[in-house]
């Protein structure tokens, strides 16, 4: 795993035999089925492994166009986002080094279901698959989550270090291939990052969001009726346009006045408050960062703009100290939100008994 420090101490697994087996409480994973075409007409898609947390979404690779008119006419100022990631050949440092963790369940009540895993790289317009990534892959790591007690799910690691190392900067994917009885039955795909060499100039206007989970459940931002088993220790990345810092003080006092007037400072403590301002962007972003990162037992924060004053907003840790607000634009789909966040640990106090 990255050489990301978090908080949590060493959690136990959760009980398998609580989620059946699977990690998950809700319905298990529908009968092969069929999904719209461009007319809306049906065509033959069968089930789909299904995502766990993630703070980048999984899709069908080939989109449908569905009939609704929101999906098949895009605002002309609406662009797709490529999700920004940066790492160094020669500099292993994390702070320059990204990395993406996929998850998902391939938990069904009927049949056997597995998934492979591929690297695809957008060359001369179109995506072409550049490794699967298994016990042998050069890019990333085939995570085996039975021994924390969640058989079923299959979890990927890409070091986009390893990436930029074996194929160079440029726009890529990660895919998933969900495999039942043998057959094929659907591709999903992330949205797109697009990896550049680190420097500090390129990686100005980011910010960067890591967060861990203790074993313990959360429910689907997608699904209403699933809940998730969360596997201890489990790291998810993602950096955005954006900020983060505006550092303020807000002071917690405590005293004693006595009977002559006199006034004795007991305890005093200085909370260091933060203020995450992004750039405008998705709404699954959003719908993601607000569940599954703010929630999180432990968020930490790399901001790399080069006219912040506090160069040492570096992993972080912070809680959030606020709601989540998003500012919507009647001419674009895409919005941006300002959060406000408080240093995840409190120690600036002065005592005097």
């Amino acid at each position: 795993m990255p050489d990301v420090k978090t908080s949590n101490p060493p959690l136990s697994p959760s009980d398998p035999i609580e989620f059946g087996g699977t990690g998950e409480i809700g319905t298990p994973f529908p009968d092969p089925g069929v999904g719209p075409g461009p007319g809306g007409e049906k065509v033959g898609v069968g089930p789909c492994a299904r995502q766990v947390l993630g703070l980048v979404p999984l899709n069908l690779c080939d989109l449908f166009v569905d009939p609704d008119c929101r999906d098949d006419k895009p605002h002309p100022m609406d662009c797709p986002y490529a999700i920004p990631v940066f790492a160094s050949i020669l500099d292993t440092d994390g702070h320059v080094n990204d990395f993406t963790t996929m998850t998902v369940d391939t938990y069904t009540n009927s049949g056997v279901m597995t998934v492979t895993w591929f690297l695809d790289k957008c060359v001369g317009g179109a995506f072409v698959e550049q490794e699967e990534i298994d016990a042998n892959s050069t890019v990333g790591t085939l995570l085996n989550l039975a021994f924390v007690g969640f058989p079923t799910y299959s979890e990927v690691l890409i070091i986009w270090r390893d990436v930029l190392i074996n194929f160079g900067s440029g726009t890529y994917r990660i895919r998933v291939r969900t495999i039942l009885d043998g057959e094929n039955t659907c591709d999903q795909c992330t949205e797109p990052f697009c990896l550049k060499p680190f420097s500090c100039e390129q990686a100005n206007g980011t910010v960067r969001w890591t967060i861990a989970y203790g074993a313990g459940t959360i429910g689907s931002i997608t699904d209403p009726t699933v809940t998730f088993g969360t596997p201890s220790a489990n790291l998810y990345q993602i950096r955005v346009n954006g900020g983060f810092g505006d550092e303020t003080s807000e002071y917690d006092l405590l005293e004693q006045e006595y009977q002559n007037g006199a006034i004795v400072k007991i305890r005093d403590e200085a909370i260091q408050k933060y203020v995450f301002n992004s750039d405008r962007l998705p709404n699954w972003f959003h719908k993601r960062f607000k569940s599954y990162a703010l929630l999180a037992p432990s968020i930490r924060v790399d901001d790399y703009n080069l006219n912040n004053p506090d160069y040492e907003i570096k992993q972080l840790r912070v809680t959030r100290d606020g709601n989540y607000e998003p500012e919507r634009n009647r001419n674009s789909r895409l919005t941006k939100v300002s959060v406000n966040f408080k240093s995840g640990i409190q120690n600036v106090e002065a005592r005097t008994c």
